[in-house]
């Protein structure tokens, strides 16, 4: 990851075509083949808000793309990952409250209520792309400005009323 200037994205910019808009990155799945490796961005392309909560919106994945690292890779070899992964059952939380909107601000679905207010920073318990932030980690990667945290379950936000007439 590189830091560039006005004049350099610029330039870069044109080099490129805009192949599609996303929501959020979830990391580099890393997929053994055998004798070689693949590697793919996980990119959330579509999500549903299931609610808000302090400041945070709760979102539900139901579609990502997974863009290969190497040419010529089958996406056959994901398929099935991919189908997991659009099933309805991931959620991930995106601050949109104050001024820093980074993914890893505000509250964090993959933690526990204990530990959020305790401000522990970890909990893999429901973390479920830790791997999928492994490599990025490797090479220096703060995960937690570029990636966000998945968790898998089901999420229901309601209103409810008391000692009201």
């Amino acid at each position: 990851i590189a830091v560039l200037s006005p004049e350099e994205k610029g330039q870069v910019r044109k080099r490129y075509s805009r192949p599609f808009d996303a929501h959020a990155c979830l990391g580099v799945l890393d997929v053994n083949l055998g004798d070689n490796r693949a590697y793919y961005v996980v990119m959330v392309t579509n999500c549903t808000s299931i609610g808000r909560l302090y400041g945070s919106e709760i979102l539900r994945v139901t579609d990502v793309t997974m863009v290969g690292l190497q040419a010529g890779i089958d996406q056959e070899d994901i398929s099935e990952v991919r189908k997991l992964l659009c099933s309805g059952t991931f959620y991930f939380m995106a601050n949109t409250g104050g001024a820093d909107t980074s993914p890893g601000v505000g509250w964090e679905l993959s933690l526990s209520a204990q530990c959020q207010f305790q401000q522990h920073s970890r909990d893999d318990r429901f973390f479920w792309n830790r791997r999928l932030h492994a490599l990025p980690l490797q090479f220096g990667v703060d995960t937690s400005s570029w990636l966000v945290r998945i968790c898998c379950g089901g999420v229901e936000m309601r209103t409810v009323y008391a000692g009201g007439k």
